[in-house]
């Protein structure tokens, strides 16, 4: 996957080189990325799945009967306050990869 983490948001992304992209090998590392920066996957032969998560302005008001149901019935892992606290810190194009 490419990520373009000094992305000015002017650019139309058809015409970001890839030399100033950050290259991240997801195969084995889940990659947490801030998707208002551009980004793009290289061609693939095969299954290629892909997980989003948005944490759109008050996601905290769902309330608990409806994250209950999201958990229960979507198999929604809902985040923790503290798991978004750390999302937060995040500064500008940065990104997190996990060893899966």
């Amino acid at each position: 996957m490419w990520y373009w983490d000094k992305d000015d948001k002017k650019t139309k992304p058809e015409l970001l080189e890839k030399k100033t992209a950050q290259k991240l090998n997801i195969k084995k590392a889940t990659a947490i990325f801030d998707g208002n920066f551009a980004h793009c996957v290289e061609k693939f032969d095969g299954e290629r799945i892909s997980v989003v998560f948005f944490s759109a302005r008050n996601h905290n008001k769902v309330g608990p009967a409806n994250i209950k149901w999201l958990k229960s019935h979507c198999g929604f892992a809902w985040p923790s306050d503290k798991a978004m606290a750390k999302l937060r810190t995040f500064a500008h194009g940065q990104f997190l990869a996990t060893q899966r």
